[in-house]
C-alpha cells in the first residue's frame, strides 16, 4: 500500500522531515492555541489523490 501511495503523491516525492517539523512547530506554538480536534494532513496531497483515484475506480465498475 505504501508503494502505491508514494507512486500517487501529487508532489511526486516523499516529504522532508523539516516539512513535518514546521507543521509540528506551528501546532505547539501560541499561534495554534485555538486549534482542537482536527486532522492536518502533511502528505503532499497523497490522501486527496488516493480518494480521487478510488472514486474514479468505483465509477468504472
Amino acid at each position: 500500500m505504501m508503494k502505491v501511495m508514494l507512486e500517487n503523491t501529487r508532489l511526486d516525492r516523499e516529504g522532508e522531515p523539516m516539512e513535518i517539523a514546521t507543521v509540528v512547530e506551528f501546532l505547539i506554538s501560541d499561534g495554534a492555541s485555538y486549534i482542537t480536534s482536527t486532522d492536518i494532513l502533511v502528505d503532499g496531497g497523497t490522501v486527496a489523490n488516493m480518494r480521487k483515484l478510488q472514486a474514479k475506480a468505483n465509477s468504472n465498475k
